[in-house]
């Protein structure tokens, strides 16, 4: 689905648990595994790369999130919705 999120827009391809995704801030991509409501994986843009979490709610329209830089545990927000 399409996301309107912290970093601007946000869209997800889900293949099983696999989740990847682009967003448009600085040639963003994600990738990560979806574990019940919970999306854990990792973010690379063209200035850096790091940690994401993001919890979904019951129907997946929207998230709470947290990023980091490289390997430290996930503590900025990164929040989204369903657009």
């Amino acid at each position: 689905g399409v996301y309107d999120s912290d970093f601007n827009e946000m869209t997800l391809q889900v293949n099983g648990n696999k989740v990847t995704g682009t967003y448009k801030w600085a040639d963003g991509r994600i990738e990560g595994t979806l574990s019940g409501h919970t999306l854990k994986g990792r973010w690379t843009q063209s200035n850096g790369k790091g940690r994401f979490v993001f919890e979904f709610n019951s129907d997946f329209s929207a998230f709470t999130g947290k990023w980091s830089y490289n390997d430290a545990e996930p503590a900025s927000k990164w929040n989204g919705k369903k657009k």
